[in-house]
């Protein structure tokens, strides 16, 4: 609901789950939102719109700024909608984190097993992948980049992401300069006109390969040609090695009263990337995975973290000898493969047919033979494969979370223990009280920061089912 802009001053006392600074002005029984502010600042805003019984507010001034409030490093921190915190000191950001972990669990777990956030040790440059979308305005002008906070897809054209290694920002310019020098338009979703969709760029961290996408809408009228393609091709090898790159144009056919459907063209290199992780095992032994990553393929955004992570799980859960480990939203095996020497057969079922076909060459890649990948949707695949009994089952679900109804088929295993890892504690929380309920306990929670500068986090939490 639209009403007239004023100005107010507010004392930032919360945060709301997307990580927006929250306060109440004397005059207004809503609470105020409002991004780039610390718990604690007095700040004057500008109340912009009602959304949801919030009032949505432009920061103008920080009039009693915290002690920890640091210079954010990027230009369009203010606006853009990825990363919202960078206006905090990285340290806090941690114990803010911890504190949303605290107040979830606090009514199922002492203090001392909701345990403290892993840091990232390098929290910027850290991202292996990032998407990009395509717009214009109603005046034609072209805009390539993020997506702007609290707008309605409104695109902003991206100098500088330091979220990622500077190449893909360089990439991002350069596919930007060979789009403006054509008469390609941008796919409008809402109309259903258009071509350009969004750029996607990946990198493996350890292996150095780059990956880079283009996706166009399938439909013949609105097709993009080879003297289109090859210039885009020529814009990123003005930025990249020939070697080591792949570059891959994607279609999506849209029909109206039918499923859409993707299908992918190689222009370039390899049809595939491949990134290693070294994980650590309680005993202090090390070991390296190779994995496959095709462009569709999920893949742990930030690959360093991905190492703590999967290395904190095998220690959170011991490394005794299980004779089943069932692996839900397995993507491309990685846990699995994580896991493989601890189990005489570990079961992964996944959705997505990329990272099935990822899966089994990871499998094959890496020497392993006791871990098995099964396409389809968790709740059609779980009651085929009748599994009488499962030691560990290991869910990292979308952050939509598991839901009661594929809860209650994945508990048809009874699995004994249940390693839960989540990109949404909100979510993982409502999941884990309908596990208590049937007969689980909880034992620990574990942060795990897989996304400096923003709201988000992982955690870990494992469940024993009890006798």
């Amino acid at each position: 609901m639209a009403m007239k802009t004023k100005q107010t001053i507010i004392e930032i006392s919360s945060y709301s789950k997307k990580g927006a600074a929250r306060g109440q002005s004397e005059d207004s029984i809503r609470p105020i939102e409002v991004r780039t502010a610390h718990l604690g600042e007095e700040v004057l805003v500008e109340i912009l719109k009602r959304k949801k019984g919030v009032n949505k507010a432009k920061l103008l001034e920080v009039l009693k700024p915290h002690k920890m409030r640091v210079e954010p490093r990027c230009e369009h921190a203010a606006s853009c909608g990825g990363c919202s915190w960078q206006h905090l000191g990285y340290s806090e950001q941690l114990i803010i984190k911890h504190g949303v972990l605290k107040s979830l669990y606090s009514d199922m777990l002492s203090e001392e097993k909701i345990y403290s956030l892993i840091p990232c040790d390098h929290p910027w440059e850290y991202r292996n992948k990032m998407e990009f979308s395509f717009s214009e305005d109603k005046y034609g002008t072209k805009y390539l980049g993020l997506i702007e906070a609290d707008s309605r897809g409104k695109v902003f054209h991206l100098k500088r992401c330091h979220l990622a290694n500077p190449w893909v920002s360089k990439t991002l310019i350069a596919v930007r300069s060979f789009w403006e020098g054509t008469e390609i338009k941008a796919y409008n979703r809402n109309r259903g006109v258009g071509t350009l969709e969004t750029l996607t760029i990946r990198e493996g961290i350890h292996t150095k390969e780059r990956l880079v996408m283009l996706t166009v809408s399938g439909s013949p009228e609105r097709s993009i040609t080879n003297a289109h393609l090859k210039r885009f091709k020529e814009a990123i090898l003005s930025v990249s090695k020939e070697e080591g790159l792949s570059v891959f144009l994607q279609i999506i056919h849209r029909k109206k009263g039918m499923k859409t459907q993707f299908s992918e063209m190689l222009l370039h290199g390899p049809d595939h990337i491949k990134e290693k992780l070294t994980i650590t095992y309680p005993s202090g032994d090390k070991k390296e995975f190779v994995f496959k990553i095709s462009p569709s393929s999920f893949f742990q955004p930030n690959t360093s973290q991905a190492e703590k992570l999967f290395s904190k799980a095998l220690e959170v859960v011991g490394e005794k000898k299980r004779r089943v480990i069932l692996d839900l939203f397995c993507g491309t095996a990685t846990l699995g493969m994580v896991f493989s020497p601890f189990a005489e057969k570990v079961v992964g079922v996944e959705i997505n047919p990329y990272a099935v076909f990822d899966a089994e060459v990871n499998l094959e890649v890496n020497q392993i033979d006791n871990v098995s990948v099964h396409k389809g949707d968790v709740a059609d695949i779980l009651p085929k494969l009748e599994l009488k009994e499962v030691d560990l089952m290991i869910v990292d679900p979308p952050r939509s979370g598991l839901g009661k109804s594929l809860l209650e088929k994945g508990l048809y295993a009874t699995p004994k223990e249940i390693l839960y890892i989540s990109c949404n504690p909100y979510t993982q929380k409502e999941d884990i009280e309908i596990l208590c309920k049937n007969g689980y306990e909880l034992q620990l929670i574990q942060g795990v920061d897989q996304f400096p500068h923003t709201v988000h986090q992982e955690s870990i939490a494992y469940l024993i089912r009890k006798n």
